[in-house]
C-alpha cells in the first residue's frame, strides 16, 4: 500500500475551505451582483489589474521579478519599463481605457513591460499565440480589432509583407517590434521597441496620477482558444476574472497544507528567507502560464522565462544561482521532457499540468521523476468551456482525487465571433 493510499488528512476539504475563507481572512469570500446574477468573489481582491500591479510593485520593489537567461529585472525595474511604455502608448499612439493592444511574441521581459503598460492605462491586452501560422493569425487579428500590434522579430518577418493589408482589414494602426541590438531595425513602417520607450519623468507622473477608473468587471484581456475544432475563438475576460487566479492558487495551497497539518502562509512570500520561482516553458498567452504569472506576481516570486523551448538547455539552466525553483507550469509532455532530460529529482514544490486530463500511466511516470512534488491539473478556455478549474495534490492519483480543490473561475465573459452576413 502506497503512502498516498494510507494518508489520513488532518481535516476535510470543506473544513479547510471554511477556515481559509472565514470573515477577516485574506481569502474571505463575499457575494456580489453582476448583470443581475449573484457571484461569490474574493473580498480582498484589488478592483483592477492596474491597482494590483501598483500594490505588488510597492510591496516587492527590490525583489527580483523576472529571470531571463543571465538577465535580471526587479519588480521596480520592470515597473519602470512599464511606465515608459505606457507613456508612449498614451502620448505617442493615443491609447486610452478600453483600447486594445495585441502582443504576439515569445516570452521576454519586454512582453511583461508591454502587458502591464496596457493595464496602467486601462487598455485591454490581447495575448496571441506566436506559433500560429499566418492565416489563423490574420483571423485572430480580425477578431481582436486592436489599435497596436506588438511583435517579436520572427513574427515581424512574417507579418511585414502583409502589414498594409492588415491595417485595412483589422483596424491596426501601429506596429511595434521587440527589437534589440542584434536584430536592429529592419522593418519599414514598424516602430522599434528600443526607440518607442523613452524617458519622460513628467509624463511618467501623469500616468501614475491619472487613474482611468477601471471597475472589476470592465474588459481586461482577450485570450484565444486552441485550434482543436477549427479556427481559434476570441475570449474576452474581465479584471475580476484575471485577478481570481492568484487567490484561487492561494486557496489551493492553503487547503493542502491544512490537510497535511502544516502551517499556512497566505499571500506573499515576503517573510520567507528564500525567494522561490516559477518556470514558464510556454508563452503567457495560454491560460495556465498566464495564471502562474499572476500567482508569481501576487506572491513576490521570481518568474523564470525562456525564449524557446529546448529541454536539454532548460535543464542546464543554473537554477541554483538564480532561484529556488518551486513550480513548473506546462502541458504534460513538456513536464515529462524535463524529467527525461535530467531534471528528475529536482525538489519542486509543485508541477502544474495544463490541458486535458492525463492518463494514469503518464501521471505515474511524472510522479516517479518528482516523487515529493505537489501535482495540480488546470483546464479551461477551450472550444467547450469558458471556465478554468483545477485539481491537486494528495487526492491526485488516489480514489478521491477528483474532489475539486480550486474555485471554478468563470473567466469567459464573451466569445468574440466574426460577423457572418446572411
Amino acid at each position: 500500500m502506497t503512502q498516498a493510499e494510507t494518508w489520513i488528512p488532518s481535516c476535510s476539504v470543506e473544513e479547510a475551505h471554511e477556515i481559509l475563507t472565514r470573515s477577516g481572512s485574506p481569502l474571505e469570500i463575499e457575494v456580489d451582483v453582476f448583470n443581475g446574477r449573484q457571484l461569490k468573489v474574493w473580498k480582498n481582491q484589488p478592483p483592477s489589474m492596474r491597482e494590483f500591479y501598483l500594490q505588488v510593485t510597492e510591496e516587492y520593489k527590490n525583489k527580483t521579478y523576472v529571470v531571463y537567461g543571465e538577465e535580471r529585472y526587479s519588480f521596480q525595474g520592470l515597473f519602470h519599463s512599464s511606465i515608459k511604455c505606457a507613456v508612449a502608448f498614451k502620448n505617442v499612439y493615443g491609447i486610452k481605457k478600453g483600447d486594445r493592444v495585441t502582443i504576439c511574441s515569445r516570452n521576454r521581459p519586454a512582453y511583461l513591460a508591454a502587458f502591464w503598460a496596457c493595464h496602467l492605462l486601462g487598455a485591454v491586452s490581447v495575448l496571441l499565440d506566436p506559433l500560429l501560422p499566418l492565416e489563423p493569425l490574420k483571423h485572430c487579428l480580425t477578431l481582436a480589432k486592436c489599435t497596436i500590434l506588438i511583435l517579436d522579430p520572427d513574427r515581424a518577418d512574417m507579418v511585414h509583407p502583409i502589414a498594409s493589408e492588415l491595417k485595412k482589414t483589422t483596424g491596426i494602426s501601429v506596429y511595434i517590434v521587440f527589437n534589440d541590438q542584434a536584430t536592429g531595425v529592419r522593418w519599414a513602417g514598424m516602430d522599434a521597441w528600443t526607440t518607442v520607450c523613452s524617458e519622460d519623468r513628467e509624463a511618467s507622473e501623469d500616468i501614475l496620477n491619472n487613474d482611468p477608473n477601471v471597475l472589476p468587471d470592465d474588459d481586461a484581456a482577450i485570450f484565444f482558444t486552441s485550434e482543436t475544432t477549427g479556427l481559434p475563438k476570441a475570449v474576452l475576460t474581465s479584471h475580476r476574472a484575471c485577478l481570481t487566479a492568484p487567490f484561487n492558487d492561494s486557496l489551493l495551497e492553503g487547503r493542502e497544507r491544512l490537510r497535511q497539518g502544516e502551517p499556512v502562509q497566505l499571500g506573499s512570500s515576503q517573510n520567507s528567507n528564500v525567494q522561490g520561482g516559477i518556470l514558464l516553458p510556454r508563452v503567457m498567452c495560454h491560460i495556465g502560464p498566464f495564471a502562474s504569472m499572476m500567482t508569481c506576481t501576487y506572491r513576490g516570486l521570481k518568474l523564470v522565462i525562456t525564449r524557446t523551448w529546448d529541454p536539454p538547455e532548460v535543464v542546464k539552466h543554473p537554477f541554483s544561482r538564480y532561484t529556488t525553483l518551486l513550480t513548473i507550469c506546462s502541458v504534460a509532455i513538456v513536464i515529462r521532457e524535463l524529467a527525461d532530460n535530467g531534471l528528475a529529482g529536482y525538489p519542486l514544490e509543485s508541477v502544474v499540468f495544463t490541458g486535458g486530463t492525463i492518463p494514469s500511466s503518464f501521471f505515474q511516470s511524472v510522479r516517479k521523476g518528482f516523487p515529493q512534488t505537489r501535482v495540480q491539473q488546470v483546464y479551461g478556455i477551450t472550444e467547450t468551456t469558458g471556465a478554468v478549474g483545477g485539481f491537486g495534490k494528495d487526492g491526485y492519483g488516489i480514489q478521491d482525487w477528483y474532489a475539486p480543490v480550486m474555485i471554478i473561475t468563470g473567466i469567459c465573459r464573451y466569445l468574440l465571433l466574426p460577423y457572418i452576413a446572411a
